[in-house]
C-alpha cells in the first residue's frame, strides 16, 4: 500500500509540476506578447483668430473682371466766328457751337466686400498608442500599433462666421449733348 501511494503522491506532484511549468509558460508568453501603453499629451492651436480659407488673409472671391473697355466718342463742332455782317456801321456777328459725347463702359463683373471669416482652435488631447514591447518581435514581423484618443478638458473652438458682399454687373453709360450760341 505504501508504494501505492508513493505512486499517487509522484503522480499528483507530477501534474502540479506540469500544470506550474504550463502556467509558467504561459504567463511568461502573455508578458512577452503584452502591449505597453505610451500616452502623449498635444494640444493642437491656432496663433490667435486664423482666416478659415489659409493661414494668411488672400484674395478671397473679391474680385473685378473687366468684359469689355470703356469705349467713348466724342463729337465737336463750333461754327464762331460765324456769320458777321456790319449793320450801321457796327460789326454784329452770331456763332453757334457745340458737341456730342457718347460713351459706354467699362463693363465690369465685380464681386466685393466679401470677407473670409475667422477661426480660434485650442484643443487639447491625450493620445494613447498601444506598442508592442521590446524584443517581443523580430525583424520583418508584421506588429500591430493601436491608437486611441480623448479630448481633454479645456477645448475651445470659435468663429466668426464671412461677411456677405456685393456682387455686381457694372456699365456706365455717357450720353452729353451742349450746345452754345455766342453773340458778338
Amino acid at each position: 500500500m505504501k508504494k501505492e501511494f508513493t505512486t499517487l503522491r509522484s503522480l499528483i506532484l507530477g501534474k502540479e509540476v506540469l500544470l506550474l511549468i504550463i502556467a509558467l509558460m504561459y504567463h511568461s508568453i502573455g508578458f512577452s506578447q503584452s502591449d505597453s501603453t505610451v500616452s502623449h499629451y498635444v494640444t493642437f492651436e491656432s496663433d490667435g483668430p486664423q482666416f478659415m480659407w489659409g493661414p494668411e488673409p488672400g484674395k478671397g472671391i473679391n474680385d473685378t473682371i473687366e468684359i469689355f473697355p470703356r469705349f467713348y466718342q466724342d463729337f465737336q463742332f463750333d461754327t464762331r466766328p460765324g456769320s458777321i455782317f456790319t449793320f450801321g456801321g457796327l460789326k454784329f456777328g452770331a456763332g453757334l457751337y457745340g458737341g456730342f459725347e457718347f460713351g459706354l463702359g467699362p463693363m465690369q463683373f465685380r464681386i466685393s466686400d466679401f470677407e473670409l471669416g475667422s477661426v480660434d482652435v485650442k484643443y487639447p488631447i491625450k493620445v494613447d498608442l498601444s506598442i508592442p514591447r521590446d524584443s517581443s518581435f523580430n525583424a520583418g514581423d508584421t506588429i500591430t500599433i493601436k491608437s486611441e484618443y480623448t479630448v481633454e478638458p479645456g477645448y475651445e473652438l470659435n468663429t466668426v462666421y464671412p461677411k456677405d458682399g456685393e456682387i455686381a454687373l457694372e456699365m456706365p453709360i455717357l450720353f452729353d449733348i451742349r450746345v452754345g450760341t455766342a453773340f458778338c
